[in-house]
C-alpha cells in the first residue's frame, strides 16, 4: 500500500515537472516565433534601404554627369 502512495506521488510531481518543461517549451516557442518577425522585418528594411542606395546612387551619377557636361559646355563657349 506504501509503494501505491509513493508512486502516485512519484507520477504526480513527474507530471507537474512535466508542465513546467511544456511551459518553458511554450515560451521558447514564442520567443522564437518573435523573433523571426523581427527578421522579417529587418529583411524588408533592408531590402528598402539597399533600393534606396541604388537610387541615390543613380540619381548622384546623373547629377555628375550633368556637371560634366555643364563644365564642357561653360570650357567650349570660354574658349
Amino acid at each position: 500500500m506504501n509503494q501505491v502512495k509513493e508512486y502516485r506521488e512519484l507520477m504526480q510531481e513527474l507530471e507537474e515537472k512535466l508542465k513546467v518543461k511544456d511551459l518553458d517549451v511554450q515560451i521558447l516557442q514564442d520567443k522564437v516565433h518573435h523573433l523571426e518577425r523581427e527578421k522579417h522585418q529587418f529583411e524588408i528594411a533592408a531590402q528598402t534601404y539597399k533600393e534606396e542606395l541604388k537610387k541615390l546612387a543613380k540619381e548622384q551619377n546623373e547629377m555628375k554627369r550633368a556637371v560634366q557636361t555643364t563644365v564642357k559646355e561653360l570650357a567650349a563657349f570660354i574658349i
